[in-house]
């Protein structure tokens, strides 16, 4: 079973590997959300200095705001899960640094597929 240490292992100097389940999820969600959030929170500066003279479309900042909590609590969890639950079923010990670029991963995947998306529907 993971200790209670083992949650915050992603904020250490990695050299304690991680094993179970709940630990590698809860990593790997935590920084998909920090890193997510980071890239949302700069691209909604760039919207609001872009748009601060326009009535309505100042809102889009807003939405990407938004943005930034809704795919981390929802596919994120899911994707973490996923890779967690594959990870520890076939009991592959790794490193917290790891579990680090797991999480930026997920966020850079996102971004990836949400701009191609943007871009093919202009």
């Amino acid at each position: 079973m993971a200790t209670e240490s083992q949650f915050f292992l992603a904020f250490t100097n990695g050299s304690n590997p991680i094993e179970d389940f709940l630990p590698y999820w809860f990593n790997i969600l935590i920084w998909c959300i920090i890193t997510n959030v980071v890239i949302h929170v700069l691209a909604a500066l760039v919207a609001f200095r872009a748009l601060r003279f326009q009535r309505i479309g100042s809102y889009a900042a807003c939405i990407f705001l938004l943005v930034s909590l809704i795919y981390p609590l929802t596919g994120g969890a899911i994707f973490s899960a996923l890779i967690a639950g594959v990870l520890s079923t076939v009991e592959i010990d790794i490193e917290a640094n790891y579990v680090v670029l797991i999480g930026v991963a997920l966020t850079f995947a996102y971004v990836v597929t949400s701009y191609s998306r943007v871009l093919a529907s202009l």
